[in-house]
């Protein structure tokens, strides 16, 4: 997770993009963790 910045758009490998909202950190397993919007059409009619 080094180079991931908040406010950028990226692409995952598979195809979609995603929206990065802010870097948390969870104390359960103590790691920095991505906290993103999916930018897509959802197949069961959300829209993202």
């Amino acid at each position: 997770m080094k180079d991931v910045e908040i406010g950028k758009v990226y692409h995952h490998f598979k195809g979609n993009y995603y929206f990065v909202k802010n870097i948390a950190y969870d104390s359960e397993i103590k790691e920095r963790i991505v906290v993103y919007k999916p930018l897509y059409y959802r197949e069961d009619g959300h829209s993202i």
